[in-house]
């Protein structure tokens, strides 16, 4: 199986809506070099892939160990919950935009200062924003920051 199917595949053994013990965006923002750090682009895609293929990075356990981040609990950790924590690391920022049709709910978000883009579709905007988060994911794992670099 690939990294997606993998990573789909781990996602689904946790037990549904059940919250991770990731910090909150307030725990986060009370670092001393405030709530974003210095991007390290080179680390990007090869977090992103540790955290597609795992819930957890290595990388980004080595960075908490040198005092740049908190650590991402253990437990079902849900995309957008990994991609905030990637954010925090690397030192980008998330937004979410929400519209509701019918039945479905749509989320835009967008990663600045890089400017990409990704949507999501779910029943719900917790699912909805795991699925953009989840796209956002994985063109990360395979590119990093590419646009910062340029």
């Amino acid at each position: 199986p690939d990294v997606y199917q993998e990573m789909e595949a781990s996602r689904n053994k946790g037990v549904p809506g059940a919250p991770g013990n990731f910090p909150t965006a307030k725990e986060i923002g009370q670092g001393s070099a405030g709530p974003f750090c210095t991007p390290s682009v080179g680390n990007t895609a090869t977090i992103a892939k540790e955290l597609l293929l795992s819930g957890t990075s290595p990388t980004a356990e080595a960075l908490v160990l040198k005092g740049k981040a908190p650590a991402l609990a253990c437990g079902s950790i849900q995309p957008s919950q990994q991609l905030e924590y990637l954010a925090h690391i690397q030192g980008f920022q998330v937004q979410y935009s929400d519209r509701q049709t019918d039945k479905e709910f749509m989320t835009y978000l967008t990663l600045s200062p890089v400017q990409m883009t990704f949507h999501g579709i779910g029943s719900s905007i917790p699912a909805s924003h795991d699925q953009a988060a989840l796209s956002a994911l994985k063109q990360l794992s395979e590119q990093g920051l590419d646009p910062v670099d340029r």
